[in-house]
């Protein structure tokens, strides 16, 4: 199988107090997360200058939102260049722009943030007013952008708004049109999306299939591309999405820290299936995660579980199941009392210490209590 050459939804060059960043992936993809960013970013120094290149369909929204704050942070000032798609999460990092530039042929997308949850009603609600903190911030950020009002933008986000670089000038949401850039079009998995564009609406002709960059530093090269359609690498979303459906939810991080096809999401959800299966017929159904998460398969399972029963069976105590030897007769009171009270749980739950039954046992021995067909 042919994976992808680019192991990172990003790339920073410097030289000379400035520095290009490329993000041309979906952000939080390859297991990579805004805090690599931003370590990469603040390792730099103080930059003069960014020059940030935007061509995603977005991606993990507080990994966007953490970009926009170190970009943020920046003193130098920041320009942000979509050279093609600007979707989703991905604008939450362009809002970071001092200026904001896009190509004549580039989209730009809003809508509301989404995500897949799981669990009982109180956690499903917990992720809605999460969601909806999330919207509220980003409203904000586009408010003050463009100069519009948060109902209007909130409207723009509920109906998934798609915008051409006229249209999204003429919203305020960039600042100026690169009329001579034209960029070739990158794919992008936008299936996700309700209103994607079905037609490409970048050029995809010869003369526009250079990604502009400066003189100083060059851009990264672009993502080689399996040639099977079976062989792309699923998108986060879609991961959480199929262990969300199959309750697999512990699965989910393990799967997104490195590339997986659609055949091998669905291959490890089976085995995790069979797994389960294993450990309730060994009665251990507290295993399964752990070994499902840790990689097992159905046979390294089932010598994990049996090591387990084995151990288990070792440390429990053997029970002895002979008779205990009879009391020899004659023994002193307080002896005999001592004997009984250590074979008889029931003298223990009666009498509560040995001394009150040795009390008791002199006592009925020297004719002080008489017993008539029960308890005294």
């Amino acid at each position: 199988m042919t994976r992808p050459a680019i192991k990172s939804w990003y790339r920073i060059r410097a030289a000379r107090k400035t520095a290009e960043i490329l993000i041309y992936e979906e952000i939080g993809a390859w297991g990579v997360t805004a805090k690599q960013f931003i370590d990469e970013l603040a390792a730099l120094g103080e930059m003069e200058s960014l020059s940030v290149r935007i061509n995603s369909p977005g991606g993990d929204v507080f990994d966007a939102m953490a970009i926009h704050n170190a970009l943020q942070r920046q003193t130098g000032k920041v320009v942000v260049h979509i050279d093609g798609l600007c979707a989703s999460a991905a604008t939450v990092v362009a809002m970071a722009g001092d200026e904001t530039r896009m190509a004549e042929n580039g989209q730009y997308m809003i809508h509301e943030p989404w995500s897949v949850a799981g669990g009982s009603s109180d956690d499903l609600q917990r992720s809605a007013d999460l969601l909806d903190s999330v919207a509220g911030q980003i409203v904000d950020m586009y408010a003050r952008k463009t100069g519009m009002d948060a109902e209007s933008i909130r409207e723009m986000m509920r109906e998934e708004t798609w915008m051409t670089a006229q249209q999204a000038l003429e919203f305020g949401f960039i600042d100026a049109i690169d009329e001579n850039l034209r960029i070739a079009a990158k794919a992008h998995d936008l299936s996700r999306f309700k209103h994607a564009p079905t037609e490409p609406t970048m050029s995809e002709t010869k003369e526009s299939a250079d990604i502009p960059v400066s003189d100083s530093p060059p851009a990264a090269p672009p993502a080689e591309v399996p040639s099977n359609e079976d062989d792309r690498p699923l998108e986060p979303v879609a991961i959480a999405r199929l262990c969300a459906t199959a309750q697999e939810h512990g699965l989910t991080p393990v799967l997104l820290a490195s590339p997986h096809t659609e055949a091998q999401v669905s291959a490890r959800l089976a085995q995790a299936r069979a797994i389960r299966q294993i450990c309730a017929v060994a009665k251990l159904p507290e295993r399964a995660a752990g070994l499902i998460a840790s990689g097992h398969d159905e046979n390294s399972a089932k010598l994990a579980l049996w090591d387990a029963l084995v151990a288990r069976d070792q440390s429990t105590p053997a029970i002895d199941s002979a008779r205990p030897d009879p009391i020899p007769a004659g023994l002193p009171v307080d002896q005999r009392c001592e004997a009984e009270w250590n074979r008889s749980p029931e003298l223990r739950a009666e009498f509560g210490t040995l001394a009150v039954y040795q009390s008791f046992a002199r006592a009925e021995e020297s004719g002080r209590i008489k017993l008539y067909g029960g308890k005294p």
